[in-house]
């Protein structure tokens, strides 16, 4: 299509009914539109070869990269599967996303496997197997770009699926996540079993994954039992008023310990259950 004039590409458009939507900078949030330009002019300043690049053409990826995440907002919306993509080769908006992927969910363009996939299909030429073009797509397609953000997937794996938190069990969580080393540990991990995909050789990056999550858990727990210990203290102060605060404050450290009881149960299976997958591995 490169060899095409702008009122053939159009028409080509047109027939094939592709929307083209024209969409400015105005478009979106003035701070976010600034935090990705600086992230992509610094991921393009990394390549020597590019110093001189046009700036406009960081705006225009700038504007590529948000409008991606805008389209997936308001399908989401509209109750249909936020499956928005950017279909390029493009490595730099990957590499965008993945210095904040918690936030971003998953990148905005096409998994790379699955492009290049495709197009070792030769599917742009030749269209006699469909089943090819689900395969190709296969290919790419990993249940890691599924996967919840960290908080999420650690409140998960501490609380349970549907648990409304308490104040304290809220508290804890939020501490944990606020430990630089908890987050870039797990961060690392997703990210990592996100290049990884859904090939059949990732058993140590799930088990680093894994570990992971276990290590943020850990830090939970350790933010729970400081919490009891605050609520105890609290409690001995408490010991000349009503009988009413003596009882909540009661009732709010049973549950806490509660709580580290269960999370305890389950560190021990993951370190029963780690163990038991090296030894397995290493017979192997």
């Amino acid at each position: 299509m490169g060899n095409y004039r702008d009122d053939k590409l159009e028409k080509s458009l047109g027939r094939f009914r592709i929307k083209k939507i024209e969409v400015g900078e105005s478009e979106f949030d003035r701070v976010m539109y600034k935090e990705v330009l600086r992230s992509i002019e610094n991921e393009w300043g990394k390549r020597l070869q590019f110093a001189g690049r046009n700036p406009r053409l960081n705006e225009h990826e700038t504007i590529q990269f948000l409008q991606i995440y805008k389209r997936r907002k308001e399908v989401a919306e509209e109750g249909r599967p936020a499956d928005v993509w950017f279909l390029s080769t493009e490595t730099v908006l990957e590499k965008v996303y993945l210095r904040t992927s918690h936030k971003w969910g998953k990148p905005p363009t096409f998994p790379l496997s699955a492009w290049a996939g495709f197009l070792d299909s030769r599917l742009v030429f030749e269209h006699k197997n469909r089943k090819d073009v689900l395969t190709a797509i296969l290919k790419g397609s990993s249940t890691a770009y599924g996967l919840p953000e960290p908080e999420e997937i650690v409140r998960r794996k501490a609380f349970g699926e549907n648990k409304v938190l308490s104040d304290g069990e809220a508290e804890a969580l939020q501490l944990a996540m606020t430990d630089g080393s908890v987050i870039r540990r797990l961060e690392q991990a997703i990210s990592k079993l996100r290049k990884k995909g859904s090939s059949r050789d990732s058993t140590d990056e799930i088990r680093e994954f894994e570990e992971a999550t276990a290590f943020a858990v850990g830090e939970v727990e350790e933010g729970l039992k400081e919490k009891i210990s605050n609520l105890e203290g609290r409690l001995s102060e408490y010991r000349k008023s009503s009988a009413g605060e003596r009882k909540e404050l009661e009732r709010e450290i049973e549950k806490l310990k509660a709580t580290i009881e269960t999370l305890s149960t389950l560190s021990e299976k993951k370190k029963k259950g780690l163990k038991a997958s090296k030894v397995k591995k290493k017979n192997k």
